[in-house]
């Protein structure tokens, strides 16, 4: 045998191992940077989602501290002291109306001397306004305004004003002002940053720094916000002011020039990316390897135990991924279904076992109730087969609460791959932002904006096709003199047990009960007639009268409501507003006929037809 012949035989097979492999491993390799790079983008997608969401979900409690400012200062300008601006009695009614609201700063009555008349903080008494921007502002319109955002000079925090110019009983023009504690946004700092390792920043029309707070240790804060100066509102990336990538969300604050800014640290969101990365890597560099080592120096004895090996090490990582794994081949088979899978699907091991389609394991999953609670949308997407090779993304809830994050990506070969998360702790944190949003703090009843966006679809149902809609003002009598005699923390224990009084008595699901504003509460009745409306009023009137509790200072011993009712029907056109000052007229004759009693006529009769 040659030297040339024997090197033909050595190298030749080698050569054509070497050719098979690479042929192997290179839709492996591709497939796996595809992969690697749609995770990414999904991370990033999700991140600035999930910074807007929060920016947004601040914004909102903004919103809702402006529309209970605004009703406020409405409710003052009805309250006699404050009218006239009489002295003590109005400090003293200031104070209480500040008392019981903890975003209230200071009340002010400033007439149009620019001089204040009155406020429930007694250094402010006689403080000349004249030469402060936000007072100019105030007096050059006519209706309810908030100003930009400045340190308070007696407080020393971020503050804003809003204001309501009146013409008061006198003839006189009042301007009725409440400055608005900011610290809210350090509430709603603490909680994103611990629960997303976020940073969060208050930002004014010119893009300095009101407030800020961070997760990190470093600081964050400067005189200007860098990127964030010129992008009014969106999701983007751009570097914070320590030059650390991150994934902003950014959304303005309504009624003021304010913009909310949370965001995401970029090596936090992409760390399990940089993870996968890695592993990948080490993954790739050992397969090349090994690839190596057989073709220097395998004969056909060693093949096979380094092949045995690897595929060893592609079963434990598939085993041991934190996120469960289906491939399933063109033919409708389950080459591949990791532990995970089995486990946060719930299949049993002995069926498994036996090699099911992924027909048979979508049956048996039906048939032990799986899907029952989905909705027609989610239970559409339960196949991919039927998905048309378009790769698709949904969340669902199954029948233990366990939320499941549910990818899919089809193989240009056929068949698909699936992948399952556990993201149950994210669905609960965005569902519990999502009820501080739309629900009282201090009674768990809807909020005002919630209960208003509710009205707004009820009227346009009931004026498109007819089901009476009825709508309950319920006011508590006398209340002010119950916090006077009793104290602020009886009077919240009052409203909170005529909340869940509410609650109970109002048992259908499309019934909403709300907080309107004080010691104001709403009842949406939608396809409920007057009679109804009025037999669940009295009830509640009734209830109230049986539960007996005391108050001294009120016309009969105990706590009581007034209550004023309303009601569209017969394809009406009366518009949300309308809706709401008819029950409130009725309010407030409920009250002058004597307090504690339910009042319909002559304000339920038909309502004005919308302008």
């Amino acid at each position: 045998m040659t030297r040339n012949t024997v090197f033909h035989r050595w190298f030749g097979w080698r050569a054509r191992l070497a050719i098979l492999v690479l042929a192997a491993a290179g839709p492996l390799t591709a497939f796996i940077l595809y992969q690697i790079h749609e995770l990414r983008q999904r991370r990033v997608d999700e991140a600035l989602h999930r910074a807007y969401e929060y920016a947004r979900l601040g914004s909102d409690g903004y919103e809702d501290i402006l529309a209970e400012a605004k009703s406020l200062l409405e409710l003052l300008a009805r309250v006699p002291e404050v009218n006239l601006a009489a002295g003590a009695d109005c400090n003293e009614a200031l104070t209480a109306a500040a008392l019981s609201r903890r975003w209230v700063s200071g009340l002010w009555v400033v007439p149009s001397n620019g001089r204040v008349a009155c406020s429930n903080i007694a250094d402010g008494v006689g403080m000349d306004l004249t030469q402060r921007d936000e007072y100019r502002q105030a007096i050059a319109v006519e209706h309810f305004l908030v100003s930009n955002v400045f340190v308070s000079k007696l407080r020393k925090i971020p503050t804003a004003v809003a204001t309501l110019p009146i013409i008061n009983a006198a003839g006189q023009r009042l301007l009725i002002a409440v400055t608005l504690d900011l610290t809210w946004f350090g509430k709603l700092s603490q909680t994103v940053s611990e629960r997303a390792n976020a940073t969060v920043l208050l930002l004014d029309g010119a893009g300095e720094i009101v407030a800020s707070a961070s997760s990190h240790n470093d600081p964050t804060t400067s005189a200007r916000a860098g990127a964030l100066a010129s992008r009014p509102s969106g999701m983007f990336e751009a570097a914070d002011n320590l030059g650390r990538p991150t994934f902003w969300g950014v959304v303005p604050l309504a009624g003021s020039p304010l913009r909310l800014a949370v965001g995401l640290d970029q090596a936090t969101v992409l760390a399990a990316y940089h993870r996968g990365t890695r592993q990948a890597a080490v993954l790739l560099a050992f397969t090349v390897l090994l690839t190596s080592s057989l073709i220097a120096f395998a004969g056909s004895g060693f093949f096979a135990n380094p092949m045995r090996k690897l595929d060893r090490l592609l079963h434990l990582t598939l085993e041991n991924m934190d996120q469960g794994i289906i491939a399933v081949d063109q033919n409708g088979r389950l080459p591949i279904c990791n532990k995970r899978a089995t486990q946060l699907l719930g299949l049993p091991r002995d069926f498994m076992s036996k090699g099911p389609s992924a027909n048979e394991v979508l049956a048996y999953q039906a048939s032990t109730g799986e899907f029952e609670a989905l909705s027609t949308d989610v239970q559409g997407k339960l196949n991919p087969c039927l998905s048309g090779g378009i790769a698709t993304s949904y969340e669902r809830t199954r029948p233990d609460g366990t939320v499941l994050e549910i990818r899919t990506v089809p193989i240009p070969e056929g068949g698909w791959v699936r992948t399952y998360s556990d993201v149950t702790a994210r669905s609960r944190a965005a569902t519990e932002l999502l009820r501080l949003a739309t629900h009282d703090g201090l009674t768990g009843l809807c909020n005002r904006r919630h209960f208003d966006a509710s009205l707004q679809i009820e009227v346009a149902r009931s004026c498109r096709s007819g089901p009476p809609l009825s709508l309950l003002m319920i006011d508590v009598d006398h209340f002010k003199q119950y916090n006077d005699r009793y104290g602020h923390v009886a009077g919240d224990a009052c409203l909170r047990r005529i909340a869940q009084l509410l609650h109970d008595a109002c048992r259908r699901p499309s019934d909403l009960v709300a907080r309107y504003g004080g010691e104001e509460f709403a009842v949406l009745l939608p396809e409920t007639p007057l009679a109804a409306a009025l037999q669940l009023a009295e009830n509640v009137r009734r209830l109230l009268d049986a539960a007996a509790l005391p108050h001294a200072g009120g016309q009969h011993g105990v706590v009581t409501v007034s209550i004023g009712a309303a009601t569209l029907g017969d394809f009406a056109t009366a518009s949300a507003e309308t809706f709401v000052a008819a029950a409130d007229a009725c309010l407030y004759a409920a009250k002058s006929a004597g307090r504690n009693q339910v009042h319909p006529v002559p304000c339920a009769e038909p309502l004005p037809l919308a302008s």
